[in-house]
């Protein structure tokens, strides 16, 4: 989601507004970060439980649904780690 107020001059008896808004935009940028880091530790901790299981069983225990589910994962982690 981008905001395109930062563009807008706003009148010199207006600053509250300015204020306002750019603390909105502050304020909707850390839910975003928030959001993408419980994300990223939601997608770890399943990571972590197949390679629990790898390490138990042998990575041939896996059925093929888990191994896909390995390797997604791990390619979109790995998008998101230069990101953070």
């Amino acid at each position: 989601m981008y905001f395109y107020i930062r563009q807008i001059k706003f009148p010199k008896k207006f600053p509250s507004i300015k204020t306002y808004f750019n603390s909105k935009i502050i304020q909707i940028n850390n839910q975003q970060k928030q959001k993408s880091r419980e994300n990223n530790l939601r997608v770890q901790r399943d990571i972590d439980v197949l390679l629990d299981k790898i390490q138990k069983e042998g990575f041939e225990s896996l059925t093929d649904k888990e191994k896909d589910q390995l390797y997604a994962k791990s390619k979109f982690l790995g998008k998101n780690i230069d990101k953070n």
